[in-house]
């Protein structure tokens, strides 16, 4: 080879090399920038907290219960005043349930009513609506109730099917019958009617109470259980209403007899188009006699459950707990104070420790723990996904800059080569001349 042509082929050659050398740096570059992306993404993932399952004692409270009369309660809140607490009391009320709060339009009952001899059998309907009336010996008119109708009548019960039931003959009758019984069997039967009604007679209002609500008459418990008016509440249901009042209005009634609260307390009685009876009671002190007369109104009702199943919460206040040794409460005493707030005597209740775990409360934060977990395992597969696609890169570029510095090393071997033609023909020459 010549000088010129070796000369040419060197200047190629090296121009080739730093070509090499130009693109292995660009790749050494980006394989530093998806060094740095892999960092971040493994400082991310250093990052991140994983998530810890909820404890059931996070959700476990040591709960006071104790029994007063015939109802459990528990305590919640306990605020220190002093010496004393004021304790919330939450009582479990099991039937004799007063519910649904309300107001009630209230109209003054008349001075008389008109009655008509009634003939034929009584039903359930007429007698659960107050529609019938007994006038006996003494001329006195006694309302008939259909929640005591059996204070007055023999009920005979006859089964759809025709089979006997109860004091029932055999024939297939729906519809109970009713007969006059004992004392009251020379009572003559009436039925109310609306005045003007032909053969209807005007008669004092034989019910004994002052107001009616939707047509109803409205009683204090006392008049609707004097026998005079009929006895229009018996007592089993009465000593029940009492129990009620008294669970619905503990403070109201601390003290009180049961006399008292049959004067301070009244009820009416409405049904609908299927005989179905309901009661309610209002406290007398509240009714609203701002109106003109005649359109009074109860500021508040209340509805009568006897099957009802409730929690009704008080604050006790001034209230002294007994400690044991290890801190938890044994005894809970509820000061008893006369109408003027003196307190004449302490009501003490044993309490029993048990602890209560708010399974809903768990559940709920499980949930959201088994949620987290998920967030939690996704975001890892997205990191991991993300730095094996970084890796697979890397090692695309590692095999380009490893087939690049195979391509340089044969290069600079030629160079090499090259140069040592040209060296050669150098000193060839200068030998030649110097000769």
């Amino acid at each position: 080879m010549g000088m010129s042509a070796s000369q040419a082929r060197l200047i190629q050659l090296e121009a080739r090399q730093s070509n090499l050398e130009y693109q292995g740096q660009q790749i050494n570059q980006e394989r530093s920038i998806l060094s740095q992306q892999c960092t971040d993404l493994y400082n991310s993932l250093l990052t991140m907290q994983v998530p810890t399952p909820p404890s059931t004692q996070d959700y476990t409270t040591v709960q006071y219960a104790g029994i007063q009369g015939a109802s459990t309660f528990t305590l919640g809140n306990i605020v220190p005043t002093g010496d004393t607490y004021s304790v919330e009391m939450n009582y479990k009320r099991v039937g004799d349930n007063l519910q649904n709060k309300g107001e009630a339009a209230v109209s003054t009952a008349p001075a008389e009513i008109y009655v008509k001899a009634f003939t034929g059998e009584p039903n359930s309907s007429q007698l659960a609506n107050g529609e019938l009336v007994l006038k006996g010996p003494d001329n006195k008119y006694i309302p008939i109730s259909g929640s005591n109708y059996t204070t007055y009548f023999e009920v005979n019960t006859v089964e759809a099917n025709g089979e006997e039931g109860e004091n029932s003959s055999t024939e297939t009758n729906t519809e109970p019958t009713y007969k006059l019984k004992g004392e009251y069997s020379n009572y003559q039967l009436y039925t109310r009617v609306a005045a003007g009604t032909e053969g209807g007679t005007k008669v004092e209002n034989p019910f004994g109470f002052p107001y009616m609500v939707g047509g109803s008459p409205c009683y204090t418990l006392e008049q609707a259980n004097d026998p005079k008016n009929g006895k229009i509440i018996s007592d089993e249901s009465m000593a029940n209403y009492i129990k009620a009042i008294r669970n619905m209005f503990p403070e109201d009634c601390a003290g009180k007899s049961d006399d008292q609260i049959k004067k301070e307390y009244m009820v009416y009685k409405t049904s609908d188009e299927n005989g179905s009876v309901s009661t309610f009671f209002m406290k007398k002190e509240e009714i609203d006699t701002t109106a003109e007369a005649g359109e009074y109104k109860f500021v508040n009702k209340y509805k009568y459950d006897a099957a009802g199943t409730y929690t009704e919460t008080s604050k006790a206040e001034g209230c002294e707990l007994i400690f044991d040794t290890a801190g938890r409460i044994t005894q809970i005493k509820i000061p008893v104070k006369d109408s003027t707030g003196k307190v004449t005597g302490w009501s003490t209740l044993d309490l029993e420790a048990n602890k209560t775990t708010d399974e809903k409360a768990y559940q709920d934060a499980y949930n959201k723990y088994e949620y987290a977990m998920y967030e939690y395992d996704k975001k890892q597969q997205e990191i991991n996904a993300k730095t094996e696609i970084i890796q697979q890169q890397d090692r695309n570029l590692e095999l380009k800059l490893q087939r690049l510095d195979n391509e340089r090393q044969q290069i600079t071997t030629e160079i090499e080569a090259v140069q040592k033609v040209i060296d050669d023909n150098i000193e060839a020459s200068y030998k030649t001349f110097s000769g």
